[in-house]
């Protein structure tokens, strides 16, 4: 069978839940497989459920394996639960983070270097948003 190229959608947190959105889109044959990471978030434990535990991050085992082949994190919103893993997660991953607007600026979005800071996007016009 020929390995062609493929478009695969995984979903590492925020799928099926409330927070802790990541989300990772692979495009190509499987031994060379390029991704971008959608959304970097935590999410946040409930006395219900996960007494004692305050936050939680994704399991990025899967994609910090295969860092060289991640072209960039694109974060969609500045709220906790799609941002405010960067500044734990990001050492692991070193990718190029891409935002629209002004950096997110909240509590958890940390960033631990200036390499991890987000790039502004450019509109279809060229401005610079």
């Amino acid at each position: 069978m020929a390995d062609t190229a493929q478009l695969v959608y995984a979903p590492l947190g925020g799928a099926g839940e409330i927070g802790m959105n990541m989300y990772l889109y692979g495009y190509g044959p499987a031994r060379d497989r390029r991704w971008i990471m959608v959304d970097c978030g935590i999410g946040f434990g409930d006395m219900e459920t996960s007494p004692g535990v305050e936050l939680m991050v994704p399991d990025i085992g899967f994609i910090a394996q295969m860092r060289d082949r991640l072209d960039g994190i694109f974060i969609t919103h500045a709220h906790e639960d799609h941002v405010g893993a960067i500044g734990r997660l990001w050492d692991q991953l070193k990718a190029p983070v891409f935002a629209t607007g002004s950096p997110p600026r909240s509590p958890g979005a940390r960033w631990p270097t200036r390499a991890a800071r987000p790039r502004r996007s450019r509109s279809a016009s060229g401005r610079r948003r």
